[in-house]
C-alpha cells in the first residue's frame, strides 16, 4: 500500500494543485504567515543603505543625504544559466564568488552616487561605475601645500628664482641628496618624482635628508590635475613622495627614517 503524503500547507486552507486539501498556513503571533522552507535570498550592507539579491533580481535602497530613499532594481542572470560547463563542481564555486563581488561593487557604487547632492542649477549626476566626489580647491596653493607638507612631516622652502635656489643649494647639508619632482599636489603634500637612474634611486632611499626641487608652475591642487600632467610611459617608475620615510607597527610606535630618508626638504622656487 502506498502512503499518502500531507499536501504543504496553503494560507486559505483550499485544494492543493494536486486536488488535495491542505492545512491553513501557520502564522506568526502578529499574524504573518510562517514560510514552509527558507528563501534563496541574500545581501549586503552599503553606504547608508543595504542591498538585497533575490532569484532573479537583486536591488539597492539607499537613504539620500535629503531623507529620500531610492530604490534601484536591476535584473539577475547568473552566469551559470547561460553555460553548462559553468555549472561543473568547483567551477560553479568560483563563479558565484565572482558574481557576488561584481553585484557587490555595483551596489557600493549605486550607494556613493546617491550621496553626492547636486548643487544649484546643476542636474543630479548620473550613477557611474566608481566612486566620485566634489573636487578641492584653494585660495592659497603654497600655504595649503606648506600645511600638508608639514602634517606628514616635511618642510617646505621657498626662492623667488633659480638664482636664490641655486645659492641654497650650493649652502646644503653635505650628504643631502637633491632631487628634482614634480608636480607637486597641494591637497597631499605629495611630490611626483621619477629617479633618473637606478644610481638615484638607490640614494634617495638610503640618504638621511632628501631635498625635492620643485618648481612653483608644478604645483597644482589636487591629484586629478597632477595625473593629467603625469606621463606614464615616460618611465618604468615614479612615486609619490610626502614627508620622511615613517614606520608605525600594531604596538602604536611610530619610526622615523627605518626604510627611506629621515628628513625632507622641498624647495619651491619662482612664481606662476
Amino acid at each position: 500500500m502506498t502512503e499518502r503524503t500531507q499536501s504543504p500547507p496553503s494560507a486559505d486552507g483550499g485544494p492543493a494543485f494536486d486536488g488535495r486539501p491542505r492545512l491553513a498556513e501557520a502564522r506568526m503571533p502578529d499574524g504573518l504567515p510562517v514560510a514552509s522552507r527558507d528563501a534563496p535570498v541574500g545581501g549586503q550592507a552599503v553606504l547608508e543603505g543595504v542591498m538585497m539579491r533575490g532569484v532573479s533580481t537583486w536591488a539597492v535602497a539607499v537613504r539620500k543625504p535629503d531623507g529620500e530613499v531610492d530604490v534601484t532594481s536591476e535584473p539577475l542572470v547568473s552566469w551559470a544559466k547561460r553555460n553548462r560547463v559553468l555549472r561543473w563542481p568547483v567551477i560553479r564555486g568560483v563563479v558565484a564568488l565572482a558574481e557576488s563581488l561584481r553585484i557587490g561593487f555595483r551596489a557600493l557604487a549605486i550607494s556613493a552616487n546617491a550621496q553626492i547632492e547636486p548643487e544649484d542649477g546643476e542636474e543630479e549626476p548620473q550613477p557611474i561605475g566608481g566612486f566620485a566626489a566634489t573636487p578641492v580647491s584653494f585660495a592659497d596653493l603654497v600655504a595649503a601645500f606648506r600645511d600638508a607638507l608639514g602634517a606628514a612631516g616635511g618642510s617646505l622652502v621657498t626662492f623667488p628664482d633659480r638664482a636664490a635656489l641655486d645659492r641654497a643649494l650650493a649652502d646644503a647639508e653635505p650628504g643631502a641628496v637633491v632631487l628634482g619632482g614634480g608636480p607637486a599636489v597641494a591637497e597631499s603634500g605629495a611630490v611626483w618624482w621619477v629617479p633618473r637612474d637606478e644610481a638615484e634611486r638607490r640614494a634617495a632611499f638610503l640618504a638621511e635628508r632628501v631635498i625635492l626641487v620643485v618648481a612653483r608652475a608644478e604645483l597644482v591642487g589636487d591629484l586629478h590635475a597632477a595625473y593629467r600632467r603625469i606621463d606614464p610611459s615616460a618611465s618604468h617608475y615614479g612615486c609619490f613622495v610626502a614627508g620622511p620615510s615613517k614606520t608605525a607597527d600594531i604596538e602604536q610606535a611610530l619610526v622615523i627614517g627605518a626604510h627611506g630618508p629621515r628628513a625632507l626638504d622641498v624647495y619651491l622656487w619662482g612664481d606662476r
